[in-house]
């Protein structure tokens, strides 16, 4: 299975034969409602970042480094021996299970567009770099001049 990050806005350039999961502490209005077969959202996604994180954010109390260190704590400790998953690779290889035969590849999604900083890039950096799990952003056909921001962990 393949893997990738979007936002929400670029859902409708997104093939139907891709899941899309949906990793923000909430989704737009009507995607929660089932009205897309290949969308799924779970409420407190192990992916999402902490909503006092969020709040820290927005209102200027924290830095982008701040809140890179900030998400890959609460990544990480969403993983572990007494939690659903022991690790990230398990939490993939339960998803690529679950959804492998059905799609041919997993879209991460969020609200921000590619060019603001997001989790989702944090996210993708970490795949990548971090647990040899090849992800890139999906560009939009309407906006292919668009780059998505680098965000490097390292």
């Amino acid at each position: 299975m393949k893997f990738y990050t979007s936002y929400y806005a670029n859902f409708k350039n997104i093939p139907t034969n891709f899941v899309c999961v949906g990793i923000s502490r909430s989704c737009p209005d009507g995607f929660e409602d089932g009205g897309y077969p290949n969308f799924l959202f779970v409420k407190d996604n192990i992916l999402a970042p902490d909503s006092m994180l969020l709040e820290d954010f927005k209102a200027g109390r924290e830095t982008e480094d701040g809140y890179k260190r900030r998400y890959i704590e609460h990544f990480l400790d969403q993983f572990g021996y007494y939690k659903k998953f022991k690790s990230f690779e398990d939490f993939i290889a339960a998803l690529e299970k679950e959804y492998g035969d059905k799609y041919e590849a997993m879209v991460f999604l969020c609200y921000e567009k590619p060019s603001d900083f997001c989790h989702r890039h944090i996210l993708r950096d970490m795949m990548n770099k971090v647990f040899n799990i090849p992800c890139e952003e999906l560009g939009s056909a309407a906006k292919k001049d668009e780059k998505p921001k680098n965000v490097e962990l390292f």
